[in-house]
């Protein structure tokens, strides 16, 4: 959103974001299709290291700071933007 808030803005801001992913939508899918590609069950753990140190290396590439967090129900893969202060968090799960 922009600094003024408004809902006009809001459009013009996601415009911006719809064009990009148009834009980029092979090479998403084709990341996409290689997550989906590994084979894992997170609840029964089985392939959840080859997952997470995919993730891991993708959030890298995108120049993120990563890091894998261990938990009691399996693995996290946390990455930080250093380099952007005010960039939004974005939280996945599963």
């Amino acid at each position: 959103m922009s600094e003024t808030g408004t809902t006009a803005d809001s459009s013009l801001f996601l415009d911006d974001v719809f064009e990009y992913v148009e834009a980029h939508r092979d090479g998403f899918v084709q990341r996409f299709l290689e997550y989906l590609r590994l084979p894992s069950i997170s609840a029964h753990g089985a392939g959840m290291d080859q997952v997470v140190a995919y993730i891991g290396n993708e959030m890298s590439s995108m120049g993120l700071e990563v890091q894998l967090v261990p938990t009691p129900g399996g693995p996290m893969v946390l990455g930080r933007s250093g380099h952007v202060t005010d960039a939004p968090t974005v939280l996945l799960y599963g």
